[in-house]
């Protein structure tokens, strides 16, 4: 299964508490009003990887990692967004996962 990345930071100190990698997947409908991210809005934007791909990314860097974040775009308008939250769990079920949204938990 593949997913759409726009681009990875590794080792990121901005986005949770810790070092983290950043994933950030393409695809936004809702062009929020200042967004950090607009070049990610097009869906077809990045680069096509295997979810499998992006589990070995992050297995080589494990020893640093304290989290995972992913944010986009909007990653919940990501099709493929369950497999992977699911495949980074059963990896990595010691590392925080944060996921950055625009939607309000009544929403989700």
């Amino acid at each position: 299964m593949t997913i759409n990345i726009g681009g990875l930071t590794l080792p990121s100190l901005n986005s949770t508490n810790g070092i983290a990698i950043d994933i950030f997947l393409t695809g936004c409908t809702r062009h929020c009003k200042n967004c950090h991210n607009p070049n990610l809005w097009d869906e077809n934007a990045g680069i096509r990887m295997e979810i499998t791909e992006l589990i070995s990314i992050i297995n080589r860097n494990r020893k640093v990692l304290d989290s995972i974040a992913i944010m986009g775009g909007e990653p919940v308008e990501n099709g493929n967004l369950l497999p992977l939250l699911h495949a980074l769990r059963s990896n990595f079920a010691e590392k925080k996962l944060w996921l950055y949204t625009s939607f309000e938990l009544e929403e989700l």
